[in-house]
């Protein structure tokens, strides 16, 4: 049965229901990483379910070409991949405030590592401990959101009608690309559960090829941190004074005697092409970005000016290999260089926004304040805050019921679980 509506969930028109930031810093990102439709579309009022979902997903998509649709069904079903993710993100938002509550139901790699099946004698502790394991190992390969708006008109019959609209995200960890580093991700696959997927036509190729990225919200926003402080590292800022590490060791000492001399040499010779240095350990690069600070190496004065500036502005990127380098780029004037650091530094923060992908979903679904339903849902619950919410589980049940994802194990209403129990 179909849950009637229920009374003290946020109401529409609130801060939670129209999917607005508390402020936090991972929504700013990701915030700053749409385009300027996708933030229309986030603002523009009106609600979805009075909309047709494919003319709304084609009229932010250039015509739909990237929405797949599935016919005959009684709701709009929609599959996202990582080519129409970002313009069926801001929708799928837009469901998620509007909808009186929403159903979600995960396909993964595997259910039980070897030798931890599921056993009739095992309490919720056992239980739990088992399925935390395997959360560690396998990933989520499809997760299917459908969100419900209850009618204010009954049906002919009298019956509660309901509108739904369903979004079936296909999920894979590729690597991250444009400057955001995330290692290659490892998991296993059970045979069983591989096949049971292909018996029901799961579309193994599209996973793999369009599936969108992931990484936990978690690591999202310590990458953006992360960032942060490397800017400041590079910029020479941060808050108070600054204290280098100073150089008591001759090889360290050589290491910057040499660096600043083929910068010096890069910078007579007038190339317009971008300088590329040795990739080297962390303890090494953060010599180069101290020396690199130091105006007194390049013909300034000691300190620097408000007006001066050494003729480069400086970058992190990574190589082929996914090694971290320092290239420097040449400019003319403070404010040249200041435009390049921030333009470098948003691209960073885009880059690490797109390969977060799904956990923006996962964020909204936490955020939105309404109940969710599930089958047999601990495991989907599990897998879903490992891998798109805090990385690492808490390691009893109680811990997982009471922190876990916090807003996400309040939105996801555990009552949903509770026949499992």
């Amino acid at each position: 049965m179909v849950p009637p509506a229920v009374t003290r969930w946020p109401q529409r028109g609130s801060p939670a229901a129209e999917g607005v930031s508390s402020g936090s810093e991972a929504s700013a990102a990701a915030g700053s990483a749409q385009t300027a439709d996708a933030r229309n579309m986030a603002t523009c009022p009106g609600d979805p379910f009075k909309m047709d979902l494919r003319e709304l997903a084609a009229s932010f998509d250039g015509g739909g070409s990237a929405a797949t649709f599935t016919d005959g069904k009684a709701a709009p079903d929609v599959d996202v991949t990582r080519h129409n993710f970002e313009v069926m993100l801001p929708i799928v938002r837009r469901y998620l405030a509007a909808c009186d509550f929403f159903a979600f139901d995960c396909e993964m790699t595997g259910l039980f590592l070897e030798g931890q099946n599921h056993n009739f004698l095992d309490d919720m502790e056992d239980r739990y401990a088992r399925i935390a394991r395997a959360a560690q190992s396998f990933v989520i390969n499809q997760f299917g959101l459908s969100c419900f708006q209850r009618q204010e008109e009954p049906g002919p019959g009298g019956e509660t009608m309901y509108l739904a609209a369903t979004f079936n995200f296909y999920l894979f960890p590729r690597s991250a690309k444009g400057g955001a580093y995330v290692a290659s991700r490892r998991f296993m696959c059970d045979a069983e559960s591989l096949s049971f997927l292909a018996s029901q036509g799961f579309d193994f190729n599209r996973c793999i090829y369009d599936g969108v990225p992931f990484i936990p919200v978690k690591q999202r926003d310590e990458m953006l941190r992360q960032l942060d402080r490397d800017t400041n590292t590079v910029l020479g800022g941060g808050e108070g004074p600054r204290h280098d590490v100073e150089l008591t060791k001759p090889e360290d000492q050589m290491f910057v005697q040499e660096l600043v001399e083929s910068v010096r040499e890069w910078l007579a010779s007038g190339s317009t092409e971008p300088l590329d240095l040795p990739a080297v350990n962390g303890y090494l690069r953060l010599l180069t970005y101290q020396a690199l600070a130091r105006p007194e190496h390049f013909g300034g004065p000691l300190g620097g000016g408000p007006d001066w500036h050494p003729g480069f502005a400086v970058k992190k990127v990574y190589d082929e290999r996914n090694c971290t380098r320092v290239r420097l780029v040449r400019c003319a004037s403070v404010a040249e260089a200041a435009a390049l650091e921030a333009a470098d530094r948003e691209g960073r923060r885009g880059a690490v926004t797109t390969a977060a992908g799904f956990a923006a979903v996962w964020e909204a679904i936490r955020e939105c304040g309404r109940p969710g339903v599930g089958h047999n849902c601990l495991f989907d619950v599990a897998y879903s805050i490992a891998q798109f919410g805090e990385v690492q589980l808490p390691r009893t049940w109680d811990g997982f019921k009471v922190s876990g994802d916090g807003r996400a194990s309040a939105t996801i209403a555990w009552g949903c679980a509770g026949t499992n129990s």
